[in-house]
């Protein structure tokens, strides 16, 4: 057996941050690699100040506001920092923006949960699927309102444009919406998940460890 080291934690542990600081490093080296950071200086120092800083407070906001939803979801069921929560979301966006889907990163959203707040696959499944929903739903209502400004009220966009903007942010408020006034049969969905777990188990071996 492993024996932990001064500091507490096991040479395991330690390989596994270590892994984790190599694959977030090589993912950033991978994003900016083919960033021409001459022509962003130049577009960057052509936009006014009151711009940047509209643009800066707009993307906080956005990070507090998903951070905040995760942390209030979780906490209906466990206690989680608030840390806690902007991990999970992080993680999440991660896999969206390295996976060319943002369906990906969904779908791993109850093994983030499980992995970070320890809440059972049922429960994670629903926090998840409440998630989506609200994201979706808020994601929807906010573009119809811009598509309203931009649109009727000042007449920048053509009908063309207006219908089809219309039509695709329509179907974020449609199906998060949808999500969320199903969510009273997030408990079938659940109870499949935690079916699965049982059955993981009865693995020889290694089954404790697949159930998670």
């Amino acid at each position: 057996m492993t024996e932990p080291d001064d500091s507490g934690r096991s040479p395991r542990r330690w390989a596994v941050s270590v892994l984790q600081w190599l694959l977030a490093l090589g993912a950033f080296w991978y994003v900016i690699r083919g960033v021409d950071w001459g022509a962003t200086a130049a577009a960057l120092g052509d936009l006014s100040s009151l711009v940047v800083a509209a643009v800066l407070a707009v993307t906080a906001l956005e990070f507090c506001a998903r951070f905040a939803m995760w942390y209030v979801l979780v906490n209906g069921l466990v206690d989680a920092s608030l840390a806690t929560t902007a991990r999970v979301d992080l993680v999440i966006k991660f896999v969206n923006h390295v996976v060319p889907s943002k369906a990906a990163g969904h779908s791993v959203a109850p093994l983030v949960l499980r992995h970070y707040t320890g809440v059972e696959w049922s429960d994670a499944v629903g926090l998840a699927g409440v998630n989506t929903g609200l994201y979706a739903a808020l994601y929807g209502a906010t573009a119809l309102s811009s598509v309203a400004y931009f649109g009727p009220l000042t007449g920048r966009l053509s009908g063309g444009w207006l219908l089809v903007l219309v039509f695709s942010t329509g179907i974020y408020v449609a199906a998060g919406a949808l999500v969320l006034l199903t969510g009273r049969r997030m408990d079938v969905a659940g109870r499949l998940v935690a079916r699965l777990e049982g059955t993981l188990r009865q693995v020889p071996r290694i089954g404790d460890r697949l159930a998670g």
